[in-house]
């Protein structure tokens, strides 16, 4: 290598303050860490309100006088839906795991779109396993059904539904 370049390097590198490259850069990394907390914290706020108002809409819309049950008995369900529905990763056969056959006993129990309403609000916003990986999400039962079922499986769901004479109901999830 050239010494006379090596040198002008040298001098160059000579008139740098590192302690100020170094705070400019620290300065710049922390607030990019700032950004992206508050963004992830308001993104996980906004969908925690998104749930709120969506399970207060449900409630809303349910007839106290067409539910086939006491209210307990839709908590208690709702117990059991979430234990069917959290992925252990192939115990059950599902596409995470979940058991199948205990969600589609409990949508075959449903005989008003009351119920399913009722249903829905008493499962609220439950953490479930939403991969193999076991990291706990808070779903709606809805959104659970989305996440934790198949196609077909939740087209199973829906053609039960719709054998009870339930066709618009947060369930159907159509064709």
């Amino acid at each position: 290598m050239n010494p006379l370049i090596l040198a002008s390097g040298m001098k160059a590198l000579e008139k740098i303050n590192f302690n100020k490259v170094f705070a400019a850069v620290g300065s710049v990394l922390v607030v990019l860490m700032i950004v992206v907390v508050v963004k992830r914290y308001r993104k996980k706020n906004q969908k925690e309100v998104d749930d709120t108002i969506y399970l207060k809409t449900v409630s809303s819309t349910v007839n106290k006088s067409q539910l086939t049950y006491d209210l307990s008995w839709y908590d208690t369900k709702a117990i059991i839906l979430a234990a069917d529905l959290d992925a252990s990763f192939g115990n059950n056969g599902g596409w995470l795991g979940c058991n199948q056959q205990g969600v589609y006993d409990t949508m075959k129990m449903m005989k008003t779109k009351s119920d399913v309403g009722q249903l829905i609000t008493a499962f609220g916003t439950k953490e479930l396993n939403a991969s193999w990986l076991k990291k706990k999400t808070p779903m709606t039962l809805p959104f659970a059904i989305t996440m934790l079922m198949t196609n077909g499986e939740r087209r199973k769901v829906d053609s039960i539904l719709k054998e009870n004479g339930i066709h618009d109901s947060e369930l159907n999830i159509g064709e």
